[in-house]
């Protein structure tokens, strides 16, 4: 036998063996406790039902931490983790402060300066307590019924101690001027008054003086006339002019002054009315002239003594022995408008402490 030619002939391929089908009856039919069952065909085993709600229930907790997560990360404020660690605070309250809001200390100075402009006819005065004014034309009692050409005139010369406020007045202004004002003021029709005649004359913006009375005194009349001064300096007021006539060529014949030392500020309950207390003392040319006499007043009625020099001040070691007043003020807006009063007051001297 050709050994090559039987190794290499091919072998039938082996049937796969069956597995042999568990040997069930299809059909099966006993009695139990002498009762027939139906007849029933056993189906293929299955695996046994898992419980689904206790899954779904972990998942729903897992998406909503996991949702809460993303919306804390997006809303959560930037920043370091110092400031995040933070409680928040609520809402921040913003207290408002009070506008155009001044200490006492401001609102005093504002006294001090109305009460110097008043007292010293418009010229400045620096000194905040102790200071002395020359009474206009010697008339210590004009300050309690100040008419509005004295207004007009405290308010020009106020603004006079400014250089940048006056000009030189020329005869160009004049041809400006009602005839009425050139004869009351020159003794002649304007386009008859010379450069000569103005010279000394000033001018200062109308509408400026006309602040500077409202600031100091309130409204304007309503009705201005023409008004004239002859005090000094002298000033005019024409209504229909841009300007006021000022000229402070003054002579300088000794007259009577005022010397004043202020103690105190206080207001009113309302905070409406606003007040100056002081002590004022008037000094006035001795009948011969070369000494002073001394009144412990305003009005010239407490006479103290003789003194050599006009220029006595009254201070904190000596006020005492004065009498004492308070000027009052009608307060608006923290502005102080002079109410034309001066009272005499009996009270005990109070300092008040820087």
């Amino acid at each position: 036998m050709d050994i090559k030619a039987f190794l290499t002939k091919p072998r039938k391929a082996e049937k796969p063996k069956e597995e042999e089908a568990p040997q069930i009856d299809a059909k099966v039919t006993e009695y139990v406790n002498g009762l027939p069952t139906q007849n029933f065909t056993l189906a293929p085993k299955q695996k046994p039902k898992t419980d689904k709600k206790p899954i779904i229930i972990a998942a729903s907790i897992v998406g909503v931490l996991l949702l809460g997560s993303i919306i804390a990360f997006i809303f959560w404020p930037k920043g370091n983790s110092t400031e995040q660690n933070k409680p928040n605070p609520g809402p921040e309250v913003v207290e408002e402060e009070p506008e155009d809001e001044e200490d006492e200390e401001a609102l005093n100075t504002k006294l001090a300066q109305k009460f110097n402009t008043v007292m010293s006819f418009g010229f400045n005065s620096t000194s905040d307590k102790s200071a002395t004014f020359s009474a206009p034309n010697s008339d210590t009692t004009i300050y309690t019924k100040l008419n509005f050409g004295d207004r007009i005139q405290i308010a020009s010369v106020s603004l006079s101690n400014t250089k940048d406020n006056v000009t030189n007045l020329t005869t160009e202004d004049l041809e400006k001027l009602n005839d009425n004002t050139c004869n009351s003021v020159f003794k002649r029709a304007c386009g008859n008054v010379s450069e000569e005649m103005i010279n000394g004359w000033k001018k200062i913006d109308a509408a400026k003086v006309k602040e500077k009375y409202i600031n100091l005194f309130g409204a304007l009349p309503e009705e201005l006339t023409f008004t004239e001064t002859s005090g000094c300096p002298h000033i005019f007021f024409d209504p229909a002019a841009t300007f006021v006539g000022i000229n402070s060529q003054c002579n300088t014949t000794p007259g009577t002054s005022i010397t004043t030392y202020k103690y105190k500020y206080t207001y009113s309950i309302d905070d409406r009315y606003a007040y100056v207390y002081f002590t004022a003392g008037t000094i006035k040319p001795h009948e011969s002239g070369t000494v002073y006499d001394l009144y412990g007043d305003l009005y010239e009625t407490d006479f103290k003594r003789t003194i050599d020099e006009q220029s006595y001040n009254l201070t904190d070691k000596n006020y005492e022995n004065f009498k004492k007043y308070r000027m009052t003020f009608y307060k608006s807006d923290h502005n102080f408008i002079y109410k034309n009063v001066i009272e005499e007051v009996e009270e005990e001297v109070e300092i008040k402490e820087e």
